[in-house]
């Protein structure tokens, strides 16, 4: 059996609780859970990732800010290793961007007007995962992600990451909260 990072495709199944999502290979084996805490009035959550022996792989923090959230990701050394941030075209549809540790733009993350499909976009403009969301109807979803070429680590933390954006994008009128007003 392959290594926890070692697959192309990875399914992660949400119940409506969204608390904890069952990550699984393309066969429906177990590979692993992301499981999700919140802290008070929502202004922070934490999400970490967990192999299917209970090895901690990494994890994602989120703290709101004034303007925005910025979702801080970390690997099972605890050491800081990408943010994701919204941009501010998120008033017409999801996207964010990620940065590496040092604030240099390594990734573009778009969507479709909906916030159901996903594709992160290297600096040359080259697709290099996909995340969709798939309704189960009225048990959650499941969202499948598609890894090319990129950190698989990054890739499996930004799934969790996405589906906390998309419920406080939800939450937003008209997405004028996610502004960056940052100077």
């Amino acid at each position: 059996m392959k290594e926890f990072l070692e697959h192309d495709t990875y399914i992660f199944k949400t119940d409506k609780s969204e608390k904890e999502s069952i990550i699984r290979d393309e066969d429906d084996n177990e590979l692993g859970r992301a499981v999700t805490s919140h802290g008070l009035l929502r202004l922070r959550a934490e999400v970490n990732l967990y192999d299917s022996q209970g090895k901690k792989w990494g994890r994602v923090e989120v703290k709101a800010r004034l303007s925005r959230a910025v979702y801080n990701f970390y690997d099972h050394n605890e050491n800081i290793i990408a943010k994701m941030k919204p941009k501010i075209k998120s008033i017409l549809k999801p996207a964010l961007w990620m940065e590496d540790p040092e604030g240099k733009k390594i990734y573009d993350v778009d969507s479709n007007w909906n916030g159901q499909e996903y594709k992160i976009k290297d600096k040359s403009g080259s697709i290099v995962a996909q995340i969709k969301q798939e309704s189960t109807g009225l048990t959650g979803s499941d969202y499948i992600l598609k890894i090319k070429n990129m950190n698989p680590l990054i890739a499996l933390l930004m799934v969790p990451a996405i589906r906390i954006f998309l419920s406080t994008y939800a939450d937003t009128t008209d997405g004028l909260a996610l502004l960056d007003f940052d100077i």
